[in-house]
């Protein structure tokens, strides 16, 4: 497993932001698609999400058939976005999910954690 201090740093509260170590550029993500589905993958990490919730989230009042291809040609262009995309993504014919085995920096799991270390007592 890669070390905590090559984690990209990702920022959902405020403006997306993603930042690969050490003090990198932000990652340029153009649309609200693509951000979405990065948010959704992000915040959904504990199980993998099936591609055809996905793209009725993403798509709402496009046919089935039109928002699966769009999610295909979204996922197409994130893994060309993010850098080592495969490292992070994990997809097949049906599903979607965010590999929860990588180190990731979160400020939104950051937020939460008091929650759930509360919770877990």
């Amino acid at each position: 497993m890669p070390d905590r201090l090559e984690a990209p740093t990702v920022t959902l509260f405020g403006t997306f932001a993603w930042r690969l170590p050490p003090h990198g550029a932000p990652l340029r993500v153009a649309g609200d698609r693509p951000v979405a589905l990065l948010a959704y993958l992000l915040l959904h990490r504990d199980a993998p999400t099936p591609r055809a919730c996905l793209a009725a989230l993403l798509w709402p009042d496009s046919p089935d058939g039109q928002a699966r291809t769009n999610l295909r040609n979204l996922l197409f262009t994130l893994r060309r976005t993010v850098p080592d995309a495969d490292r992070y993504l994990d997809a097949d014919a049906t599903t979607l999910r965010w590999r929860a085995d990588e180190p990731l920096d979160l400020d939104v799991a950051v937020f939460d954690a008091p929650r759930d270390a509360y919770r877990a007592r």
